[in-house]
C-alpha cells in the first residue's frame, strides 16, 4: 500500500496562474485562495504577483553557507515584510497563497510553504499576517513530511476561515515502513496569531469519517499502517470501541516491526525519554493503544 499524503499533488508553474481582466490574461494576478508554486529553476527569479490587494514577491537569496533559499516579501497597506525560508539541496522553491486564515487578524493572510528537501521531509508551513499596528508577524503552523501544499486550504465548517488539513506524520514509520504508512488527517486553525490543533472539534467529523472509511478498506487487507490510522480516525469520532475489534482481526501478526516506545514519565520538551522509563511492546495492539494516548487520540487511563 502506498503512503497516503493528502497534500501531495503535481506542481505547475506560477505563470500558469492568471486572471482575466477585460479579456487579457495577466500573469501577475493570482486569485485569492490560490496557492502559487514557484521554483527558481524554471520560474522568473524574482517573481511578483498580486492577490487580494497583497503584493507577494518570491526570490532566491543565499544563506551563510552558500545554499539557495527562497525569500518571500509581502506588502499590503503600505507596510512590507520579508522572510527567508529554508534552503533546499538543489534550488530555491516555495508555494504561497493569499486568503483568510485568521478571523482575528485585519485583512488577509499569506500562507508560505517551503520544501526543505530530502527523501520525505519536510514542508515548512508558516502564515504571515498583519498586526493591528500595521506591522507583520509570522505564525509557525507545522513542519510535516511531504511536498508543498498544492491547493489553498478550504473553509470546511462555514465560519469564513480556511481550515488547514495536514497529514499526522507522527504515524510515519510508527507501525510500518514509510511507503506503507497511512497518516490520518490533522486539522489546524490560526487563531489570534497562533496555530491550534482543532482536530477534536466535532465540526470536523466529516474529515475523519471520510478518512476512516478509506483506512478501513486497507486495514482489512492486513496493512498495519492503515489499521493504526483507522483506529485513530475512529477515536476522533468516538467510535474507538467499534474499530478496535476490526483492527485486532486484521493486523499483520507476521511482521517483525519495532513498535513505538512509550515513555512512562513526561519527557522534557524536545528531549528524549530517560532509558529507564521507556516501555517497549511485543505486539501492535498494545503499542497502538499507548501511541494513541501519547498523541492525544485517546484519554490516559
Amino acid at each position: 500500500m502506498r503512503a497516503v499524503n493528502v497534500w501531495v499533488a503535481p506542481l505547475v508553474g506560477l505563470a500558469a496562474l492568471v486572471s482575466a481582466q477585460n479579456g487579457v490574461a495577466d500573469p501577475r494576478v493570482v486569485p485569492v485562495g490560490t496557492m502559487a508554486p514557484w521554483d527558481a529553476s524554471h520560474d522568473p527569479d524574482p517573481t511578483t504577483f498580486v492577490s487580494g490587494g497583497v503584493t507577494v514577491t518570491l526570490a532566491t537569496t543565499k544563506t551563510a553557507d552558500g545554499s539557495a533559499a527562497p525569500q518571500i516579501t509581502v506588502t499590503a497597506g503600505g507596510h512590507g515584510f520579508s522572510l527567508v525560508g529554508d534552503p533546499d539541496v538543489t534550488t530555491a522553491n516555495a508555494n504561497a497563497g493569499v486568503g483568510r486564515l485568521d478571523a482575528g487578524a485585519p485583512g488577509l493572510q499569506v500562507l508560505f510553504a517551503n520544501f526543505t528537501g530530502g527523501a520525505h521531509c519536510c514542508d515548512h508551513l508558516r502564515v504571515l499576517e498583519q498586526t493591528p499596528a500595521g506591522g507583520w508577524t509570522v505564525v509557525e503552523v507545522a513542519t510535516v513530511d511531504g511536498l508543498a501544499l498544492a491547493t489553498f486550504p478550504k473553509d470546511l465548517d462555514g465560519d469564513g476561515v480556511a481550515d488547514i488539513v495536514l497529514p499526522d506524520d507522527r504515524f510515519a514509520y510508527a507501525f510500518t515502513f514509510y511507503a506503507g504508512s497511512y497518516m490520518p488527517p490533522r486539522v489546524w486553525n490560526v487563531v489570534n496569531g497562533k496555530a491550534i490543533d482543532v482536530s477534536t472539534q466535532p465540526k470536523f467529523a466529516p474529515v475523519f469519517r471520510k478518512d476512516m472509511a478509506k483506512a478501513e478498506t486497507y486495514c482489512k487487507q492486513h496493512a498495519n499502517g492503515a489499521c493504526a490510522a483507522y483506529v485513530a480516525d475512529a477515536a476522533r469520532l468516538g467510535l474507538f470501541r467499534r474499530a478496535w475489534p476490526i483492527m485486532l482481526a486484521n493486523w499483520d501478526q507476521t511482521t517483525n516491526w519495532e513498535w513505538p516506545v512509550h515513555c512512562r514519565v513526561q519527557a522534557p520538551p524536545g528531549g528524549d525519554c530517560p532509558q529507564a522509563d521507556q516501555q517497549s511492546f511485543t505486539n501492535m495492539p498494545d503499542a497502538l493503544q499507548a501511541f494513541l494516548v501519547d498523541n492525544g487520540y485517546l484519554p490516559a487511563r
